[in-house]
């Protein structure tokens, strides 16, 4: 099983899923022609992609996706990673 580490930001707890990072780690070339868009990542699989946090979420939502995933914008090549 995926370590979970929970983590407290002003009242809220937020989740860091080990194995979405590692998979997002391991597919860089892969995720380049996503640059600019957001994606979510389930375990070891990308569910969806979007211009928007809300698509992507709702991508997930029509798959009947029950739990949160990692949503992150794929940076461009002069940006840095965006986590939500």
């Amino acid at each position: 099983m995926a370590k979970r580490y929970k983590i407290r930001i002003k009242r809220k707890e937020m989740v860091l899923k080990e194995d979405e990072v590692l998979w997002i780690s391991k597919h860089q070339k892969k995720l380049e022609q996503y640059a600019g868009k957001w994606i979510a990542v389930l375990g070891n699989k990308l569910i969806g992609t979007g211009d928007s946090v809300k698509e992507v979420m709702s991508i997930a939502k029509r798959k009947g996706i029950k739990e949160l995933p990692l949503v992150t914008m794929v940076p461009k090549k002069d940006e840095g990673m965006y986590v939500l």
